[in-house]
Parts: C-alpha cells; structure tokens; sequence
C-alpha cells in the first residue's frame, strides 16, 4: 500500500452502514472517545467476542507541538500500552514505525485495523489522524443516530457522547435509565421506560465552576483538581465532612461548589425517580379502593466522570 492511500484510508469519516461495520475476521479493533480534555481509549476483543472491550486507558490530547516535530508512529506509542502496542506494532518490544506497523498489517487475516471514535472536540480530531497517518487502519466517526434516531427521542445538536453513554447504561441496566456524566460540563440524559430518549440538561463542570470564580473576581485563587481530590480524600479518610461554614477561602469555595453539585444531582435523581414511579394495581378491601406507588420495575442511575484510572507507562 503506498503512502497516498494509507494517508487517505487513515482520514477520519463518517459512519456509514454497512460499510463501516468491522470485518468477522478482525480479532481486534479499537476505539477513542475524544473531549476537550483528555481520550479515553480502548481495545476490544473480535466478532466472535461480541467486540468486548479488553483494556481501557485515558491519556491527555496531543499538542500541536508534537505533530510538528514527532514521527506518527513514535508518537502514537507514547499513547499506548503495551498490549496495544503489539496489536500495531507486533510485540510490546518491536519498533514502533511505518515499517514494522505494515509488517504486522500484511500478517493478520484482516490488514486494515478498525477504529472507531466518537469526538466532541474537531480539533483533537486532527491529532488522531496525525498519531494513525501511518498505520494500515481505517478511522470512523460514529454519529449520534448511530445510537438514538430522531424518532427515538434524539434532537438536533444532542451530542454523540451523552448518546452513546445513555445507549450503552442502556444496555447495561435497560430502561429507564438516567445517565449523569462529568468532564468539562456535567450532563445528565435519561431514556423513558420504552427506551426513547427523555431529554437531560447540561451545567458547568467543577473545572469550569473553579474557573469562572477566579476569571470572575479580582481576589478568589484558582482551585485545581489535585487540591480538590485531596480535600474530598482527607474528608473520606477522617470521616468528617466539609463544613458548610468554612473557615479559609480554599475550603469555602470547594465546600459550596461541591455541596451546590450533590444537591443538583440529588434533585436530578429523585425527580428521575417520582418521574418512573409507576402505579400498583388498585386493590379493594371493605368497599374501599386504596393505591399505591410501586418501585418494582428497576431504575438503572450511572455516572460517569473524568476521573477514570489512568494507564502509565
């Protein structure tokens, strides 16, 4: 394969079914979820592993610095862990480059690895095109009616991530089922009890929130995630909560905007819940007729979040 037509194979596209679909014979294909942050990638077993995904790793975006000065191969590498490493470049040991890459393509049954993301992000985009320009593959944007049609609740602008998210805690625990996501902004979707999209709501993440007190003010510090996580450790550790009346200004921000987020998907929740409440069949005894909520169909509430494991090299 010469170097126009891999380049090409390697362009990000929309899904498009059938066509779009992995090969019965590709033992493995891999997928990328790109936000505005970091990606989350994965790994996933074959056809015959109903594409099971096997190992799961989340990096930071690559910098335009990097595309202007690396080689793609040396720097996908650094994005990879070693079991993934041998499925592009052979063993956890071999050389990562153009040539070894298409040395252990012409060896699998199918040479053209699968990879599938779903983007938030246009610009991180063009940093997976840069990282797989010389790697044998071919790259899929999924869509978001490639998980909810229009008919099936979703609307215009909804995006791909919070679809998929709810197509899959779907799967996972059927419907109803409410999804609460936090990145960048904090999302929450739910599905009705036939599996059509609900609708959710969309509010500024921690990040953002710490921000926007230090953009918005002229004395307020800027909190960052570290702080953050350890505050909420030594509370979890020591079994004492955050005062609501705080004594330094650190705490006081962190205590209000994390109090301020539980009660938001507190309120979420249980409006999720009453929303599902279904009622029981009306019973009648001593010519009284009495009812009553029933809670015996299951409600599936996940969450999601940025503070997955991380893989290290």
């Amino acid at each position: 394969m010469n170097d126009g037509a891999m380049q090409d194979l390697s362009k990000i596209r929309d899904t498009t079914w059938p066509e779009s679909s992995p090969s019965k014979y590709e033992t493995h294909v891999m997928s990328v979820l790109c936000g505005n942050t970091h990606l989350n990638w994965a790994m996933h077993e074959g056809y015959d592993r109903d594409f099971m995904p096997s190992l799961f790793w989340r990096t930071p975006t690559l910098k335009e610095d990097e595309m202007n000065t690396s080689d793609p191969c040396v720097a996908l590498e650094k994005y990879l862990p070693p079991g993934c490493h041998a499925l592009v470049f052979g063993s956890a040991e071999s050389e990562a480059s153009k040539t070894q890459a298409a040395k252990v393509s012409a060896e699998r049954r199918i040479p053209i690895l699968s990879v599938y993301i779903i983007s938030t992000n246009k610009e991180n985009e063009t940093g997976i095109e840069f990282l797989f320009r010389d790697i044998p593959c071919r790259v899929y944007r999924l869509q978001g009616s490639d998980f909810f049609s229009e008919d099936r609740g979703a609307y215009e602008g909804m995006g791909v991530d919070r679809l998929s998210c709810l197509h899959a805690a779907g799967n996972f625990y059927g419907s109803p089922v409410l999804v609460i996501d936090g990145g960048t902004a904090l999302t929450y979707t739910a599905t009705d009890r036939d599996g059509k999209v609900k609708g959710g709501g969309i509010a500024p993440g921690l990040g953002a929130k710490f921000r926007s007190l230090m953009d918005y003010t002229g004395a307020l510090p800027l909190i960052g995630h570290q702080e953050v996580v350890d505050l909420v450790a030594k509370c979890v550790s020591t079994k004492i909560t955050l005062d609501t009346f705080a004594t330094t200004t650190n705490t006081a921000m962190i205590g209000a905007v994390l109090t301020e987020t539980a009660y938001l998907c507190r309120g979420i929740v249980k409006h999720f819940l009453v929303m599902n409440e279904e009622p029981a069949k009306t019973t009648t005894a001593k010519n009284t007729e009495s009812s009553s909520m029933s809670h015996d169909k299951p409600k599936g509430i996940a969450g999601w979040g940025n503070n997955c494991s991380r893989w290290k090299s």
